[in-house]
């Protein structure tokens, strides 16, 4: 048998501020943060995967947008949304450290000094908005020094985790290209060219060719 507890509702009452002039203006500033970034190659966070992209994602639902694929597609997060604290962490994001507790420590300067984000929600209520903008940009300018900071770190790590194509990809590719073209010599050369590409990209190149193989053979 377990123990009963009550429960006490604590209304959000931030919600009570949020007027509908207020809720239009976030749209039209999800729409248009939706379409600079639609086709960023890289889009660079703080904390982002755990609650900046699940936060844009449930709005964007909100206001019926068109989400961009990095915050849909979670393989394609992974590759061009680069969480800063993810990083930093290695990955176990129950080992926690604020941009600001980071920044210092490597010497940079943060805007924790006059604002902090447990000023945010009063800021909001007293219709601060232009300082919750400043406080918002200057964490974002750090965050750009801190990135730049850790760009060769995360370089060295990305190579480490790229595999190379397998034998057997490789083969299978080879095979295709002989029959496709009707090569008869330089195989090792092929063999040779096909063996440095990754194995992700071998992947794509065994289903492109596969479809060409298809698209020949019903000429």
């Amino acid at each position: 048998m377990g123990r009963s507890h009550e429960i006490e509702y604590i209304p959000l009452k931030i919600y009570e501020y949020c007027t509908d002039e207020i809720l239009r203006r976030e749209g039209e500033l999800l729409e248009g943060f939706f379409m600079e970034t639609r086709d960023a190659d890289r889009v660079i966070s703080y904390n982002g995967k755990r609650f900046d992209s699940t936060f844009l994602f449930i709005r964007g639902i909100y206001h019926d947008l068109d989400i961009p694929q990095w915050i849909l597609d979670r393989k394609i997060q992974d590759t061009i949304h680069i969480d800063v604290l993810y990083f930093l962490s290695r990955g176990y994001y129950d080992i926690k450290f604020s941009l600001d507790f980071v920044c210092r420590g490597m010497g940079l300067k943060t805007p924790k000094a006059k604002y902090d984000g447990s000023m945010v929600r009063n800021m909001f209520i007293d219709v601060r908005h232009k300082e919750i903008s400043k406080y918002c940009a200057l964490d974002t300018i750090v965050l750009v020094y801190l990135y730049m900071r850790l760009l060769k770190y995360m370089k060295i790590n990305c190579q480490k985790q790229t595999e190379k194509a397998s034998e057997s990809q490789v083969n299978y590719c080879l095979n295709l290209v002989k029959e496709l073209l009707k090569l008869n010599s330089s195989e090792s050369e092929i063999k040779g060219l096909l063996s440095e590409i990754e194995k992700d990209t071998a992947a794509a190149l065994i289903g492109l060719l596969k479809k060409l193989k298809e698209i020949l053979r019903n000429a």
